[in-house]
């Protein structure tokens, strides 16, 4: 699944107090929170969660910052390809409040519903399932941003080592 990111700052959901209380911000400081993503640019869903109150994306950073997936709700992209990933699986994750949320994501998020707490606090293991995972869910899509990524090579065809 890929999105395309239309807006940054949580003000566009000042409708929503449950997303503040959720995000751990007062309602008058919520408006003023940002996620670190970039308004314009697409980006790979790692996984879906149904909740708290709406749909939420994990997306992977593009940017080359974070190595975790940012959280940040639906409300803030545009689907650019509704497909969801072939290694998803359905699960669960515990939010901050120790609520269970239904949740689309690679087996080894799914079958764990502490996972996105294990990468959040950089556990070896976790960091390198989910490295793996990403890896083949950019096998799995023709990502936009490609030829930010690979070197043309005839028509069509990219690869992603010039040796």
């Amino acid at each position: 699944m890929i999105v395309r990111c239309l807006h940054t700052s949580f003000g566009s959901m000042e409708d929503h107090p449950e997303l503040a209380r959720f995000r751990g911000t007062e309602l008058e400081s919520f408006s003023n929170r940002d996620v670190p993503l970039r308004v314009g640019m697409d980006y790979l869903v790692a996984a879906i969660s149904f909740g708290p109150s709406l749909p939420w994306y994990f997306v992977f950073d593009r940017c080359g910052g974070l190595l975790t997936p940012i959280l940040a709700p639906c409300l803030l992209f545009e689907v650019r390809d509704s497909r969801c990933s072939r290694t998803w699986l359905t699960g669960t994750w515990i939010d901050r409040f120790d609520r269970h949320h239904g949740l689309l994501a690679p087996a080894c998020w799914a079958y764990d519903s502490m996972f996105h707490g294990k990468l959040f606090e950089g556990e070896d293991l976790a960091m390198q399932q989910m490295a793996a995972a990403k890896s083949e869910m950019i096998l799995e899509f023709p990502l936009p941003w490609i030829e930010e990524n690979a070197i043309a090579v005839g028509s069509g065809n990219f690869v992603a080592d010039q040796d």
